[in-house]
């Protein structure tokens, strides 16, 4: 077997996903420190380092406690034989669900917005780990406060989508931005709102069609006309015409979602939706947690099939690519309940 510096001892050809002639291969890397997990966590990759930093979770009991937001640094070697996680430094304070961006050549992480137990935040700042310290440096505040909100790296500048701008889902909004860094004198820039209704916990996709590079709008969770909680299924495109085109559907809601490009299509790993929303109260640890199905999308067909299963379906955390894959570091496996687990997906014939 190919030796895959800290993969070597850990690859276990875990295979449960398909699509056509691909197979989504899980291998598990290290679990992240914290033994609960995190949900909300910044993440990335730079320097040869996996990033994991702030989050929240419950203390146990977790239907018991209220929710605890961190500010701890971790980050894990992928360059080095039998790697361990790391603990270099904290976060300018306990701070979660915001959205990240890593940038290209490993250069540093740029995290946007965020909440804690008390107010949400227009804090944007970088990560970098100059000779293996953490350093963070302040970068142009986003134009108001943001949480619940997607991003992805989109005609070579960092693009940010929906998310709340309060702690009610009532603040969400369908507002676009981009964010020309690192470009000198970067400044954030109101792109074309996307269409349908404003909504936060929603995944935004960049990936490659032709020579252009095109962005995915997909599901997500608003407040609707009556007062209620509605996840959404519906999906748009954002073409090199910059303009926003709806496609074809989910086929189930998806929100909170982990979501990514794969070889020309759109793989949604994650997510939760909602069926059992009202429920989470009354279910407490008997809830079966979120949906395992793996949905993938052909933009050649524009259209979703399902392709095997994941061995857990963890919310509320993002996608780092890496070898032409993806890592799925920690999140929320059930209402209240967080995951240490870290994993490498990636495709193989």
């Amino acid at each position: 077997m190919r030796r895959l510096s800290v993969f070597s001892a850990l690859v276990l050809g875990l295979v449960f996903a398909r699509a056509g002639d691909e197979i989504l291969t899980w291998t598990p890397l290290p679990d992240v420190p914290s033994s609960l997990g995190v949900a909300g966590p910044y993440t990335g990759f730079c320097d040869g380092n996996l990033v994991v930093a702030g989050g929240a979770n419950f203390p146990l009991p977790v239907w018991e406690t209220d929710k605890v937001w961190h500010d701890e640094v971790y980050v894990l070697s992928l360059q080095e034989e039998k790697a361990k996680w790391r603990t270099v430094g904290k976060l300018p304070r306990p701070l979660g669900y915001g959205t990240t961006v890593s940038l290209p050549q490993a250069r540093g992480i740029v995290c946007i917005g965020g909440n804690d137990a008390e107010r949400v935040f227009d804090d944007v700042f970088l990560l970098t780990f100059p000779e293996g310290n953490l350093q963070i440096a302040p970068l142009p505040s986003f134009p108001a406060p943001l949480v619940y909100s997607c991003s992805a790296r989109h005609a070579g500048k960092i693009f940010v989508a929906g998310g709340q701008t309060g702690p009610g889902l009532e603040t969400a909004t369908n507002a676009v931005y981009s964010f020309d860094y690192p470009s000198e004198n970067a400044a954030w820039k109101k792109e074309s709102p996307f269409p349908g209704p404003a909504r936060a916990f929603a995944s935004l996709v960049s990936t490659i069609e032709g020579d252009s590079s095109v962005l995915y709008l997909i599901g997500g969770r608003r407040m609707n006309e009556s007062g209620e909680v509605e996840f959404l299924s519906d999906v748009y495109r954002l073409g090199p015409d910059a303009n926003w085109k709806r496609v074809a559907d989910l086929p189930r809601p998806n929100a909170a979602g982990t979501a990514a490009s794969i070889k020309g299509k759109i793989y949604v790993v994650a997510g939760a939706d909602g069926s059992l929303f009202a429920k989470s109260d009354e279910l407490k640890d008997d809830h079966p947690g979120f949906p395992k199905t793996v949905l993938v999308y052909d933009p050649v067909e524009n259209e979703w099939s399902e392709a095997g299963e994941v061995p857990a379906n963890q919310v509320t955390t993002e996608a780092v690519p890496w070898r032409g894959g993806f890592i799925l570091p920690s999140g929320e496996v059930r209402p209240r309940v967080r995951t240490p687990k870290v994993w490498w997906v990636q495709p193989t014939k």
